[in-house]
């Protein structure tokens, strides 16, 4: 039975409704195939005045300056990008983007992530991002299966035990 509930799929977070517009997109690092900054671009051409945050550090796609050329390369403008450098971890990717989110005044926010992510994001954003609307923008990857989503419950519950999120996310596992 345990065995049965680590490997279900995990939940997928709310898409953004056809009709709304974000007041900001941010591309979460994690990406070595670039397949979130893909999406994240597309959304900021699709919307040339909402401000494209990529939030990482580290080198290739966990990297704020490495997202930032390739989305440069698929025509986002240099003035619509925004980073956020000093993130390691998902969670850090929220709490250390809040205050560009702030200084934009962004309230409904486009989270690009991927499907073998988004769970464990959706629940870092709602407790690093309070009082925002966030919705989700989810791609496919092709790390998903039983075993990412042991290692992504496991990652979950260690948010948990640092007190990143509350005790209650560990019902959604």
């Amino acid at each position: 039975l345990l065995l049965a509930l680590a490997l279900r799929p995990l939940p997928l977070p709310p898409a953004l409704p056809p009709a709304l517009r974000p007041q900001a997109i941010l591309c979460l690092s994690g990406d070595p195939g670039f397949v979130r900054v893909h999406r994240a671009s597309a959304r900021a051409l699709q919307w040339p005045s909402v401000p494209l945050i990529l939030s990482g550090a580290g080198f290739g796609g966990d990297a704020a300056a490495y997202l930032a050329g390739a989305a440069a390369s698929l025509g986002v403008p240099p003035e619509q990008i925004l980073l956020e450098n000093d993130a390691t971890s998902t969670f850090e990717n929220f709490t250390r983007s809040r205050p560009l989110l702030d200084a934009l005044g962004a309230r409904v926010v486009l989270i690009v992530s991927s499907r073998d992510h988004a769970h464990r994001a959706a629940l870092a954003a709602a407790a690093a991002l309070p009082g925002r609307e966030l919705w989700f923008d989810v791609v496919s990857s092709s790390g998903e299966g039983p075993s990412f989503r042991a290692r992504e419950r496991a990652k979950i519950a260690r948010y948990v035990a640092l007190r990143w999120l509350p005790w209650g996310d560990l019902l959604s596992l």
